[in-house]
């Protein structure tokens, strides 16, 4: 059914939901240690869970287990109408080096408003405010125009805090992606217990058959909920920075989706999908900061910090040698390694934005050196 689109005009040719939260929430930005305490983040309601009791409110909320801090990614089609329920989660008091602006919204730019400002998240001139207070909620719609990503960020504090980004500069960012009309989405990262429920059997070679229709079972924590597929009965209900993206029943996209080009592959066919964000000065306690701190080493490693970052991942160049010199992390056994070694090629580093249980500059028995 077509319903009222954009301030410009159109119709949206469906609406789909997405229920979000804004939260603190601390953020390891690489397997060193490199993190900001005083994080901050967007994600979707279902990946959320009460510090204490049964009940989320405003402070009394973190990230579930089993989900990594990332920037919110919501999708819709060409055409669609995109609902976000909003709730401020935010505790009241800010943490540490925050921001004092407690308030947050969801705005995101070069998206059509449905219905008026309201769904602008902003206050600006003589409009009226649509940020939201701790634990108040909010409802935007956006219109989903053209084919294309479309940053999301709050703008309730842009400015102030490291790198003069306000609540920005502190992780609530992220990004809606717009897909060709009639595109279906699914997960393309699963833990291997999620592979396994997702199997539907395997190959001659051993090669796993992907259902991707597949639920979680009864008794899972996500029973009843799609383990690829992203959108649910008309809800976004995983917010991947990647996904797989394909045409009608897992198919190609018709034939005039995208223009006739000379390339190297058939457009139509399905394709992966990877957000990326670039983001930097976030503000963050470096891994074996004692030794950043130090004034004997304040100026030479300055340039060399986690200062830079991609996705909340970084991998300052300061940290990695550290690492090495002092043999931990996963460089600590490059006996060969200088200076370039660490960011012409991984090979020494790895992913270096990789959560680990124990970061490389953890010293566990308090002399003042990472453990080896």
């Amino acid at each position: 059914m077509l319903v009222p689109g954009g301030l410009l005009g159109q119709t949206c040719e469906r609406t789909i939901t997405a229920d979000v939260v804004a939260l603190d929430q601390a953020i390891f930005y690489n397997r060193l240690g490199a993190h900001d305490p005083a994080g901050m983040m967007f994600a979707l309601k279902r990946d959320v869970v009460p510090l204490s009791g049964s009940s989320l409110g405003a402070g009394n909320v973190r990230l579930r287990d089993g989900l990594r801090p990332r920037p919110l990614t919501l999708r819709a089609n060409e055409g669609d109408c995109l609902k976000i329920t909003f709730t401020n989660l935010l505790s009241s008091t800010p943490k540490s080096n925050q921001p004092g602006t407690r308030d947050a919204s969801i705005h995101v730019m070069g998206m059509q408003l449905v219905g008026g400002i309201a769904s602008d998240g902003s206050f600006v001139g003589q409009n009226a405010s649509s940020l939201v207070a701790p634990g108040g909620t909010a409802t935007y719609t956006l219109h989903a125009v053209k084919e294309g990503t479309f940053l999301l960020y709050s703008t309730a504090q842009t400015t102030g805090g490291d790198g003069d980004g306000g609540t920005i500069s502190k992780g609530l960012f992220g990004a809606v992606n717009v897909e060709p009309k009639g595109a279906e989405w699914y997960r393309s990262q699963l833990t291997a217990e999620e592979m396994k429920l997702a199997s539907a059997g395997t190959t001659a070679g051993g090669q796993p058959i992907v259902n991707y229709d597949a639920l979680y079972p009864s008794g899972h924590p996500r029973a009843g909920l799609p383990i690829l597929k992203m959108l649910h009965n008309g809800e976004v209900v995983h917010s991947s920075l990647t996904a797989i993206i394909t045409g009608p029943n897992r198919g190609p996209f018709p034939a005039g989706t995208y223009p006739q080009v000379v390339v190297n592959r058939d457009r139509h066919q399905p394709f992966r999908e990877v957000t990326v964000i670039f983001h930097d000065e976030p503000g963050l306690v470096q891994a074996f900061n004692d030794i950043f701190d130090d004034p004997r080493f304040e100026h030479t490693l300055h340039s060399g910090r986690d200062a830079f970052a991609i996705n909340y991942g970084t991998g300052g160049i300061g940290a990695e040698v550290l690492g090495n010199r002092f043999g931990v992390g996963p460089m600590g056994e490059c006996t060969e390694c200088k200076y370039e070694e660490f960011f012409l090629s991984s090979w020494a580093v790895g992913d270096p934005a990789m959560l680990v249980d124990v970061p490389a500059d953890f010293d566990g028995n308090g002399d003042g050196q990472p453990d080896a």
